[in-house]
């Protein structure tokens, strides 16, 4: 029997492109299902659908709170959509800063936003946004919850 050198060296390319292709495509399946695990998918999320859970900073209670959506889009990084009912006379947490950009909405109550070095009384209606790494935060002053929706997003990195 005779040894073809370049037959033998075909088909070991081939072979070896075939498991590169492969792995490749393996690999690239893997790292798109364990994203579409973080996706927020498209449709509406009701208030009924999540319920409030007690929410407490350094172990004092602070309200109610819920996630409604929490995950990646195409355009984000990350992003989180949640409510908040803050008892009287109390702030979630104390004012902070994150990468992330932040909206903060008003829909029930009174209170004080403070952004960016400004405290500003608010009502329904008011939005607050903040660009990442501005301090803010939220306190109710009423006397009864003041209610308040939460969009927090990183986007992707520019190309």
């Amino acid at each position: 029997m005779r040894f073809n050198t370049r037959s033998h060296l075909g088909t070991l390319v081939t072979g070896t492109l075939a498991l590169g292709l492969a792995t490749g495509w393996s690999v690239r399946e893997a790292q798109w299902a364990k994203a579409a695990g973080k996706r927020i998918p498209n449709g509406t999320v009701s208030l009924a659908d999540v319920p409030l859970t007690d929410a407490t900073d350094n172990g004092k209670p602070t309200g109610k709170a819920a996630v409604l959506l929490d995950g990646e889009t195409p355009s984000t990084q990350s992003m989180q959509v949640g409510r908040f009912l803050l008892d009287p006379g109390v702030e979630p947490h104390a004012p902070h800063k994150h990468a992330d950009e932040e909206l903060l909405i008003v829909s029930r109550g009174t209170g004080e936003v403070y952004c960016n070095g400004k405290t500003v009384q608010v009502k329904p209606g008011a939005v607050m946004y903040a660009d990442p790494n501005v301090e803010h935060g939220i306190k109710n002053t009423g006397q009864r919850p003041l209610e308040f929706y939460w969009v927090k997003y990183l986007p992707h990195a520019s190309k």
